[in-house]
């Protein structure tokens, strides 16, 4: 099985996704996301199929809210990883509780998890993919 049949499958298991450049898988997995109204942080600074994917997020079609749609495009700075967990956590909510954070349980780190280790995109070895339920960034190296 090659990383795009694995890639592509394992969106069905996953509550959301940051998308940071990317061609495209990107692309694909951005908008297989928004069918299935999962959580998504799509990262336009960073240009390439993440770009696309904001340009085409709705607030109220689509999970995230404007406010979060426009931080989105903040550019890339320390504690933008925390930014991105917050809105990924605000969308799980359910929709009549999007103020109200406390239904939602806590994110973890990935570490030691099976599922896609994501970095901040200023560390050395950096990668992207579906966020693991209950997953964030590891942004240890900005």
């Amino acid at each position: 099985m090659d990383w795009e049949t694995s890639f592509y499958l394992s969106l069905n298991e996953v509550q959301g996704i940051v998308l940071a450049g990317g061609g495209d898988s990107t692309l694909i997995a951005g908008m297989v996301a928004l069918g299935h109204r999962l959580a998504v942080v799509a990262l336009p600074g960073f240009g390439g199929k993440a770009l696309d994917v904001w340009k085409v997020l709705t607030p109220g079609r689509d999970l995230p809210a404007v406010e979060e749609r426009a931080e989105m495009a903040i550019p890339w700075s320390n504690g933008q990883a925390e930014r991105c967990a917050r809105m990924l956590t605000a969308q799980l909510a359910s929709p009549g509780q999007r103020g109200d954070l406390s239904a939602v349980p806590p994110l973890t780190n990935l570490s030691g998890n099976a599922g896609v280790d994501l970095k901040c995109p200023n560390a050395e070895s950096s990668s992207t993919g579906p966020i693991a339920s209950g997953a964030v960034i590891d942004c240890t190296g900005c």
